[in-house]
């Protein structure tokens, strides 16, 4: 494939994942916006979410607009990076300037005409008392009422005549011990007493929908200063890491790890560990099998590890050199120094991996996740793979149900056990059937939840659905595996897909959920073995 029709697939690829993103946060937006109106004794959290017991402090810019308001709220966020860092994105929100950061398709469906930009703009740097700040085209604007750049920025709804709604919106920042910003936002509101102030003005319905969104909103300003700032220092897409880095500390870095190689005790084979360096980290990888096998190469699923193969590393090893791998973006023991932002990213990644290793003609065996990484790679570097085994792939061959995407950004959202335990028991029908395969079950979720607490956070990047096109020019003989209970697709609807387009691809089905290698490793085991002995 030529290099232009590379960067194009990419492009197209790029532009797929984020319109699907996009429509899936939507639906996510809106139904955590109705459980909201519908769960008036969830107030304390919306009117006081990531605040401190001292914030707002009294003395603030603007506390004495409204002195005695119908609501309030104070949201709160910590940022790493400075207060000067932190002000141009603050300085620039607004409709017809840097959007607001949120739900922009849901924003827009209201027609309030945002985008929201990833860049500071300078010509929206210079903000003024008295300046506009739209929120909407059709709507009254707000007036920048008070500016000490760059700490305090306080709006304020157009002029009123007495009586009618009055409202403040503003943002604090504040240094911390640290070296790092607390980012404060600060919402007052006077109604009137009429049916309609009451609507529209209370905390009936404003409150849930500003609250969905001011939060967004928070995350959006950390996420764009903290990527700026990097960027900044280090240059595009290069992190500066501290010493525990990818962990949230040095105290999260032992936690995790302490657990991880709790785990590694169970590795039932002698391996070998070594981290190969390229451009985007350092790579952890376990080696194990005959030194003259034939290699093996093994991508574990998302948010999984290469100890997600216990339960068929020693047969995959009996006559393989297998690499079972951490994913470089991901939990386990594996360092980014670059994110991957785009699927192509990770094709380059582990085009670099496969050069330090030496490996020719390899076996290249993915898992879920690992499984859409392995056909992407696939398709860009045919000559250096001798087959391709994918196991239950996300996307991939079919786009997923809409419940199943709503429930993975719900689960992805929110780091509660109780969504985790019940996202991941959904996923695993067959396996939390019987007592020995649910244990494993209860350990990914004693892991998920401690990997969200220990690690830094990382922007998800959607697995796409490979064309018709790409499938029939897919030149590496490929194996396809799928459990009949996999909850990510139809699995009789994907085989008959691949017979359709790609019928050189072999495909088996079985009984059995997306988690093939715990509730049918014996299974995994024959048809891989045999596939890849098949000459």
């Amino acid at each position: 494939m030529g290099r232009a029709a590379r960067r194009e697939r990419e492009l197209d690829l790029r532009h797929d994942s984020r319109r699907q993103r996009s429509v899936l946060t939507t639906i996510v937006a809106v139904a955590h916006i109705v459980g909201h109106l519908l769960a008036p004794w969830r107030r304390p959290q919306r009117t006081q979410w990531g605040a401190h017991s001292d914030e707002p402090d009294p003395s603030l810019a603007g506390e004495d607009l409204i002195a005695d308001p119908n609501w309030s709220y104070t949201h709160a966020i910590e940022i790493d990076a400075t207060p000067e860092e932190v002000w141009p994105w603050v300085a620039q929100p607004g409709q017809g300037r840097g959007g607001f950061y949120s739900f922009e398709r849901l924003e827009n469906l209201f027609g309030c005409r945002i985008t929201n930009t990833d860049h500071i703009l300078p010509e929206h740097q210079d903000i003024a008392v008295g300046d506009e700040i739209r929120l909407h085209p059709a709507a009254p604007p707000m007036h920048v009422a008070h500016v000490d750049r760059p700490r305090t920025l306080v709006l304020r709804g157009a002029p009123h005549d007495q009586g009618d709604p009055d409202n403040i919106w503003a943002f604090h920042l504040r240094e911390t011990d640290a070296g790092t910003c607390r980012l404060i936002e600060r919402g007052k509101s006077r109604h009137g007493t009429s049916v309609r102030d009451r609507l529209f003005f209370s905390p009936l319905l404003i409150e849930p929908i500003s609250f969905v969104m001011s939060c967004e909103m928070l995350l959006g300003i950390k996420h764009r200063a903290e990527r700026h700032r990097t960027q900044a220092t280090m240059g595009e897409g290069v992190l500066a890491m501290e010493p525990w880095h990818p962990f949230r500390s040095a105290a999260a870095k032992q936690e995790y790890l302490a657990f991880y190689d709790g785990r590694a005790q169970r590795w039932p084979i002698p391996s070998e560990s070594t981290m190969v360096s390229t451009t985007f980290g350092d790579t952890f990888v376990r080696v194990q099998g005959p030194a003259d096998g034939p290699p093996l190469v093994l991508l574990p699923g998302d948010s999984e590890t290469s100890l997600s193969w216990i339960p068929v590393i020693e047969a995959f090893a009996s006559e393989h050199r297998v690499y079972a791998l951490d994913h470089i973006y991901d939990i386990g023991r594996s360092i980014y120094r670059r994110r991957p932002r785009r699927p192509g990213d990770f094709v380059r990644w582990l085009d670099e991996l496969f050069d330090e290793l030496q490996v020719p003609d390899i076996r290249l065996v993915g898992h879920s996740y690992g499984g859409w990484m392995a056909a992407l790679y696939a398709l860009e570097f045919p000559e250096r793979l001798g087959k391709l085994v994918l196991v239950s792939p996300p996307a991939t061959v079919l786009r997923p149900p809409l419940g199943l995407l709503a429930r993975a950004i719900l689960y992805g959202t929110f780091p509660r056990r109780s969504i985790v335990r019940r996202y991941l028991y959904w996923y695993a029908p067959d396996c939390v059937r019987h007592d020995a395969t649910r244990a494993t079950i209860d350990e990914m979720v004693d892991e998920d939840v401690l990997a969200r607490r220990c690690f830094k956070r990382r922007r998800f990047v959607a697995p796409t659905v490979l064309s018709d096109e790409d499938w029939q020019r897919l030149a590496v003989p490929t194996l396809f595996l799928v459990g009949r209970n996999d909850v990510s697709y139809s699995a009789e609807r994907a085989v008959r897909r691949l017979a359709a387009v790609a019928p050189h691809v072999k495909t088996e089905i079985t009984d059995g959920d997306h988690h093939l290698t715990i509730v049918q490793p014996d299974w995994v085991i024959q048809h891989v073995l045999g596939f890849l002995a098949d000459r």
